[in-house]
């Protein structure tokens, strides 16, 4: 359990570091 949701929080930090990286490429163009 604990095991999965580390997986899960990672996961979610790589997703909002691609929005992240996505969003700050729109803002740059």
């Amino acid at each position: 359990m604990l095991l999965r949701s580390r997986t899960q929080s990672a996961a979610l930090s790589s997703n909002t570091n691609e929005l992240t990286r996505k969003f700050n490429l729109i803002c740059d163009s």
